[in-house]
């Protein structure tokens, strides 16, 4: 029986999305080749998002202090949870109840994330407190 540990280190998270947007670029850039050589390098329409992405994995790598992160750049589901949140704090009705179920569920994604995926101790930590204050919200919501 093998009881070692696995070797806990940065896990990437957008993998998939990543891959793609490499591989667009590989297929835009060897399309470019082929073209005519006078031909200037012209922005395409999918351009931007590619641009966008790779802003975004940039920023998302930022962190104080860098020997142990304690404050990031938010990720994906924690931007989504702040949208989602601020949509239900100023909707009403269906739309009110909608978007607070995505912040719930956002939110309960980046505890979950940052409980099995953070960088240090204190990050799983946060990632706890975060999991259990968004049970104890969701059991309130749906109690009233």
């Amino acid at each position: 029986m093998n009881l070692k540990r696995s070797r806990r280190g940065p896990t990437p998270r957008f993998d998939v999305l990543t891959t793609l947007m490499d591989t667009y670029v590989d297929w835009r850039d060897k399309r470019r080749a082929v073209g005519e050589p006078d031909r200037r390098l012209v922005a395409t329409p999918l351009d931007a998002p590619v641009r966008g992405w790779r802003a975004f994995r940039r920023l998302t790598q930022l962190s104080f202090p860098r020997s142990y992160p304690i404050v990031q750049f938010p990720s994906a589901p924690l931007v989504l949870a702040f949208i989602s949140g601020l949509i239900a704090h100023y909707a009403q009705g269906q739309a009110h109840s909608n978007a607070q179920a995505v912040s719930y569920l956002s939110m309960a994604v980046w505890a979950y994330l940052e409980l099995f995926q953070g960088v240090n101790a204190f990050r799983r930590l946060l990632g706890l407190t975060y999991t259990l204050s968004t049970a104890i919200h969701l059991a309130t919501a749906l109690h009233h």
